[in-house]
């Protein structure tokens, strides 16, 4: 089992514009190379309409110098109920 293809999407589309304020506003701008600028980790938790899957949590950073700001890790539990019939 995996966390859908949707919510993968989602995460990867929210770590593009937290990598795009980075570039345009911190150390990559021409116009601004403030530091302070700069978003190093953004980490949050989306609650999903299905019983069987607990909220996913969602995890990006920037690195060192936005050298690991690909990485994006997401984890949710799934609940798996199996009713057992004693006969």
């Amino acid at each position: 089992m995996e966390i859908p293809k949707e919510y993968q999407q989602l995460c990867k589309d929210l770590a593009k514009v937290l990598r795009k304020f980075n570039n345009e506003n911190g150390w990559m701008s021409e116009k601004c190379k403030i530091d302070e600028k700069i978003i190093y980790k953004f980490s949050g938790r989306m609650s999903v309409n299905n019983h069987k899957m607990s909220d996913i949590q969602f995890h990006w950073e920037n690195g060192r110098h936005g050298d690991s700001q690909g990485r994006i890790n997401i984890r949710t539990d799934i609940s798996i109920d199996t009713e057992i019939n004693e006969e």
